[in-house]
């Protein structure tokens, strides 16, 4: 993809992509709060791309103090907004999302699943004259298979 997306709330992600792209990266953000604002940078040893894009998200505490879905389908969906419009004003033909929530906050893959799909469905609706590739990245072999049978199920 040529826009990667990096949830910047998570420090493993956020750690692994730093270590593989680069002191170059590293440098790049220095004195940037990637925490808290959308930073787009070069790809230092990530040839494969053209930007990376470092994004904020953390599912909202309505969610963890009483199952609040509807905010968290709202902050996934603002996440995937911002990067898909990124990718549309820069004029780049694809991106590639982390599968956000499933690992270190432990939200059900189904639910992560559904709403990304969703939202990414929603944003292509939105942008009808643009053409996208879009690639959800998993790590874990359990998120894959609900991620892969959410895909299917949309597609027929």
């Amino acid at each position: 993809s040529e826009v990667l997306v990096i949830c910047s709330s998570s420090d493993k992600l956020y750690d692994s992509v730093i270590k593989a792209a680069g002191k170059q990266i590293e440098q790049e953000l220095n004195e940037k709060d990637p925490k808290k604002n959308m930073i787009d940078t070069s790809v230092g040893n990530l040839k494969q791309a053209k930007r990376l894009l470092f994004l904020p998200w953390k599912p909202p505490s309505t969610l963890i103090t009483n199952q609040n879905i509807d905010a968290l389908c709202q902050s996934i969906l603002i996440f995937i907004q911002q990067a898909i419009q990124y990718t549309i004003q820069e004029k780049f033909k694809s991106i590639a999302f982390p599968a956000i929530g499933c690992g270190g906050y432990g939200i059900p893959a189904d639910i992560i699943a559904t709403i990304m799909i969703d939202s990414v469905r929603q944003q292509l609706n939105a942008n009808p004259a643009t053409q996208l590739v879009i690639t959800f990245v998993v790590q874990q072999s359990n998120v894959f298979d609900v991620f892969n049978a959410k895909l299917h199920d949309t597609s027929t």
